[in-house]
């Protein structure tokens, strides 16, 4: 689930997922995670792996997660988000006369 991938990334840690719903809206690929086609076990195991062997990697990786999910993610951030969409339909409601 997405919700465990951002808490994941809050904590600092590089996450491996499968390509499937919002993962990519969450994870860059090679940057703060690594994505895997949806049911290729072969390919996890493989990224999976990778990290557990380049500790160096796993920080980096780790800490731009962390980033993206303090840049994207903050509560501030999306009561903006929610705002702007609000005024938007707010918007059409009116110009519509509805």
């Amino acid at each position: 689930a997405p919700v465990v991938l951002l808490e994941a990334m809050a904590a600092g840690k590089p996450v491996v997922a499968t390509d499937v719903g919002g993962v990519r809206d969450l994870v860059e690929d090679g940057a703060s995670g690594f994505i895997v086609p949806a049911g290729d076990a072969a390919a996890m195991a493989g990224r999976i792996t990778q990290l557990l062997q380049d500790e160096e990697l796993r920080r980096r990786m780790g800490q731009r997660g962390r980033e993206i999910a303090r840049a994207r993610f903050r509560r501030d951030v999306i009561a903006d988000q929610y705002y702007a969409i609000y005024q938007e339909v707010a918007g059409r409601r009116e110009a519509s006369g509805t």
